[in-house]
């Protein structure tokens, strides 16, 4: 516990409820909504939402406290919107709906850093090399620098890495972890059929017009309709 004032806060977490649970707040910034957290619930510990309504009973007894702040983007006020409507119309506990929005836990974790291995700047002299230890080597010298996971591709193997760098041959040096790259989307539409070009038009016309609505894409098994919908989803990215 911070030296803070300690407020109540409703987070909304990944369990099969309708509505978020109240916590105590003990950090010394405000909390906003959409901020991603971890709490303890039960004998476990669950990443979820700040959320942006109360919860509907306030809790009488003492409250327990949020653990940490995950560091993430938070979701802006229209993606809890989503979240709501996601629930709504798929007749939902906003709790399982969030579940499908973190169904991978480890996504919330920190990134490792990355081991980066280089030649070193004085190696030793009148060693034999054998042909791993020589190829690892090679492989430094071309690219000057190579990530532990990129040797590991390459054939390289953990013995062989280390016994170089316990030789002075490489050293390997810890870097933060690389931030996610989000390239601009590309799309390369693909030939449809009469059937499916229709279709595909109609759900890129409902993107476009940006007011709420729902489709029906009826189809076999084999014809085409993931394909259709990704003629819609290339509309809203662009």
């Amino acid at each position: 516990m911070s030296g803070a004032r300690e407020r109540a806060v409703p987070v909304l977490v990944p369990v099969p409820v309708d509505g978020p649970f109240d916590y105590a707040w003990p950090f010394a910034e405000a909390p906003r909504p959409g901020t991603w957290v971890e709490v303890p619930f039960g004998p476990r510990r669950l990443v979820g939402l700040v959320w942006d309504a109360p919860a509907e009973k306030a809790r009488l007894t003492r409250l327990r406290e949020v653990e940490r702040i995950v560091d993430l983007p938070p979701l802006v006020p229209h993606l809890l919107g989503l979240l709501r409507q996601v629930a709504r119309e798929s007749l939902l506990p906003l709790g399982t709906a969030l579940r499908l929005l973190a169904s991978v836990p480890r996504a919330f974790d920190p990134q490792p850093p990355r081991r980066i291995c280089h030649l070193a700047a004085t190696p030793p002299e009148g060693v034999r090399l054998g042909a791993a230890r020589r190829r690892l080597l090679d492989l430094l010298h071309d690219a000057g620098e190579l990530s532990v996971e990129e040797l590991r591709a390459a054939g390289i193997s953990t013995a062989v890495l280390r016994a170089a760098e316990e030789a002075g041959f490489v050293e390997v040096m810890e870097r933060p972890a690389d931030p996610p790259a989000w390239p601009e989307p590309v799309h390369r539409p693909v030939a449809l059929k009469p059937d499916q070009a229709r279709a595909a038009a109609a759900l890129r016309e409902m993107v476009r017009s940006g007011a709420h609505a729902v489709a029906l894409l009826w189809g076999v098994t084999g014809s085409g309709k993931t394909e259709v919908y990704f003629e819609a989803i290339a509309e809203a990215l662009e």
